[in-house]
C-alpha cells in the first residue's frame, strides 16, 4: 500500500511538472519580442493575419514616436507587415492588439526596439 501511494504521489508530481513546463512555454510565446537596430536602419515586424477568419492586427502604441517613423504597412498573402525607421537611440515598446471574429490566438503583441547609435554588426 506504501508503495502505491508513493508511486500516486510521483506520478501527481511528474504530471504537475510537465504542466509547468507547457505553461511556461506558451507564455514566452507571448513574451516581448526584442528587436535590435541602429538608427538610420529599417526594421520590419510581420505578424500572421488571418484575415479569413476576421481577425486583424492593429499599431496600439508606440513609445516615442520621435524614435522611429512607420514607413509602410501593408499586407502581404497571410501577412501583415510594419516598416519602421530608427530616427534616434534609445529603448522603446511598440505593442499592437489583435481583433476579430474568432478572437482567437494572441490579443497583444509587444516588441522591445533597441535603437544604438552607431552601425549594428551582423551576428
Amino acid at each position: 500500500m506504501k508503495n502505491k501511494k508513493i508511486a500516486v504521489l510521483l506520478i501527481a508530481g511528474f504530471t504537475l511538472l510537465v504542466s509547468a513546463i507547457d505553461t511556461c512555454a506558451q507564455q514566452d510565446d507571448h513574451a516581448p519580442k526584442i528587436i535590435k537596430t541602429a538608427v538610420g536602419e529599417e526594421f520590419i515586424i510581420t505578424l500572421d493575419a488571418k484575415r479569413a477568419a476576421g481577425y486583424q492586427w492593429h499599431l496600439s502604441g508606440v513609445g516615442s514616436n520621435s524614435m522611429v517613423r512607420l514607413i509602410s504597412s501593408q499586407v502581404k498573402g497571410d501577412k501583415l507587415v510594419w516598416t519602421f525607421g530608427a530616427l534616434k537611440a534609445g529603448r522603446l515598446k511598440i505593442t499592437f492588439k489583435g481583433s476579430g471574429a474568432d478572437e482567437g490566438g494572441a490579443n497583444e503583441m509587444v516588441y522591445l526596439v533597441d535603437i544604438q547609435n552607431e552601425v549594428r554588426v551582423p551576428d
